[in-house]
């Protein structure tokens, strides 16, 4: 069996994301269709965090993994709580783009001082030895 093609998947979601929107429009989804989005963009955003997690040279995956989950995080805050997403709902989605460049700060941190400590580690072997 053949492995799906990116084009095939990104056209096959792109119909997929045009059928949703002519059902929002006509009004089949009704008063659920803020969650389906929310739910929607949080797919998308653990999607990105999956590409990272599988390989960690695709660490620019951090970026819009963050900035989709906000994006949900943000929709799902005025269609459950309105009256606190006023307030709230900016601070919550720049958190996330906060979270976004501490979270990629940390991992080259750690990958770094990781890979020293290993380094350190292995010479001190050899020289015990």
């Amino acid at each position: 069996m053949r492995r799906f093609e990116v084009r095939v998947v990104g056209a096959i979601l792109l119909i997929g994301v045009g059928i949703l929107f002519l059902l929002q429009n006509l009004g089949v989804l009704g008063a659920s269709s803020a969650i389906l989005w929310a739910l929607l963009f949080a797919v998308g955003g653990a999607v990105f965090f999956y590409v990272f997690l599988t390989d960690r040279t695709n660490w620019w995956a951090v970026i819009p993994g963050f900035v989709l989950l906000g994006i949900a995080g943000l929709i799902a805050l005025s269609e459950l709580a309105p009256e606190v997403e006023g307030a709230w709902g900016g601070a919550l989605f720049l958190g996330c783009i906060g979270l976004r460049l501490n979270a990629s700060t940390l991992l080259q941190m750690f990958k770094s001082t990781f890979s020293i400590r290993l380094k350190q580690f292995t010479i001190n072997k050899r020289h015990r030895g």
